[in-house]
């Protein structure tokens, strides 16, 4: 009998917690699992409540927002237990939920995780203290730091009807009045610069609701990426926050940027920091490192798709498929070849192990078009536990590869699908491709 357990803050979405971990319980209940069912009271709890779980427990869902998910996430990591952890977001703006494609309507979100599977993901160690999304030092910061004081002040009841205008009211005084802080930036022992008035350091592409200060960050690559703000007039930060608002990087002539497994961000008088949106009180110095792959989150079978580009392919050179609108399949005799490596073992018979390349990692990969997911190497009857979501592997984009590049890769191209039958399946997950 398998053993889970549910974690819920019973203060998160204006007290629908307790009713949505009771939910998760009554359909775990169905499935003959045995079920724990725990509340945190105060700040802290959360990892408190998971170190004191049995080792047997294979599954914990968090009911909350993003700060009970890390306070939990700390506790397994801490105990070592490695049970695999869902998220069921009743934060603000559930960072973690956004990233890993989990429905942000908590009802939907509980069919979703329940039939998810875990992949493994990087965190962040700062100071000693988990953070799975990014940590920020400079406007962000002083805006959390903003936030958290009228939440428990002017803005209590204000919060509850209408967060989000809340911050933009607190996040405007933070702009007109900003903290005059000058951060010092070491990645993997490289002093970077000296006088940077903000950093942002990103595990997680996502930032607050949707916004990418980071673009190229990604959670399971053994990363952290980084934005380091260069000092300049008001509009500097106000571009930075335009720019993270439409997920484009700054330039070089406004930021550093890069990416690194250790960083050191020091000021000579202490300053306020950030986790996950979260304020986290002031410090003299943060020490970041990244722990890779070390945490089980459980992700949705079928995920929001990210914009892919893909390909034709030829005996000798590959070509790339570029996006453009109004765009129609080929002829049925002008269809790229396919390449297959057999049934996919979540469809079985209804899907088929595509061979594609990933245009980041460079290497043949196996796509199942019918459910999205994908495996490096060829899965056995039961390797449901061993895939990956598309945008994860291929974050930069597909293409067909050339018959060399599947036998390099180590798969036997003797399989050849009906194009016919699967091709509309591949064009469907692109964005407006264009099949020349």
């Amino acid at each position: 009998m398998e053993q889970v357990a549910v974690i819920y803050n019973p203060v998160a979405g204006r007290g629908k917690a307790l009713q949505l971990a009771k939910s998760v319980e009554s359909q775990l209940l169905a499935t003959g699992a045995s079920v724990q069912v725990l509340a945190t009271r105060a700040a802290g709890d959360g990892k408190e409540l998971a170190m004191g779980l049995s080792p047997d427990v294979q599954r914990i869902f968090v009911v909350g927002g993003d700060g009970t998910l890390r306070e939990v996430a700390g506790g397994v990591l801490e105990s070592g237990s490695g049970a695999a952890l869902g998220h069921i977001p009743l934060g603000n703006a559930n960072v973690v939920a956004r990233e890993l494609g989990v429905p942000l309507d908590p009802e939907a979100a509980i069919p979703a995780l329940l039939n998810g599977q875990p992949e493994s993901f990087d965190v962040l160690e700062v100071n000693g203290q988990l953070v799975l999304a990014m940590v920020g030092v400079g406007y962000d910061a002083q805006l959390a730091a903003s936030m958290q004081k009228a939440r428990s002040g002017f803005g209590r009841k204000w919060y509850r009807l209408h967060g989000d205008s809340l911050y933009g009211v607190v996040g405007a005084c933070c702009l007109l009045k900003p903290e005059l802080r000058r951060f010092d930036v070491m990645a993997d022992g490289e002093v970077l610069y000296t006088d940077f008035t903000g950093c942002i350091v990103s595990n997680m592409r996502t930032y607050a609701k949707g916004w990418a200060p980071n673009p190229e960050a990604d959670p399971q690559d053994g990363l952290m990426n980084y934005s380091a703000l260069k000092p300049g007039p008001f509009p500097t930060t106000l571009l930075s926050l335009l720019a993270a608002a439409s997920q484009r990087s700054l330039p070089a002539k406004l930021a550093t940027r890069g990416t690194a497994q250790d960083m050191l961000i020091a000021a000579s008088n202490p300053f306020h920091w950030q986790a996950d949106g979260d304020a986290m009180g002031l410090t003299s110095e943060l020490r970041i490192h990244l722990r890779p792959k070390c945490l089980r989150l459980i992700v949705p079978m079928q995920k929001a798709r990210a914009s892919l580009g893909a390909s034709e392919s030829t005996h000798e050179e590959p070509t790339v498929v570029q996006p453009k609108a109004d765009s129609v399949l080929p002829a049925i005799n002008n269809l790229p070849k396919l390449y297959s490596a057999g049934y996919c073992p979540i469809c079985w018979d209804t899907g088929t192990l595509l061979c594609v390349w990933s245009l980041s990692g460079e290497e043949v990969f196996l796509f199942c078009p019918t459910c999205e997911a994908c495996w490096r190497n060829k899965p056995e009857n039961n390797g449901e536990s061993e895939w990956f979501s598309l945008h994860r592997i291929a974050p930069g984009g597909i293409r067909l590869p050339t018959v060399l590049e599947v036998q390099d890769c180590g798969f036997d191209p003797g399989e050849q699908p009906d194009p016919e039958e699967w091709w509309p399946d591949i064009v469907d997950h692109l964005v407006d491709p264009e099949v020349r």
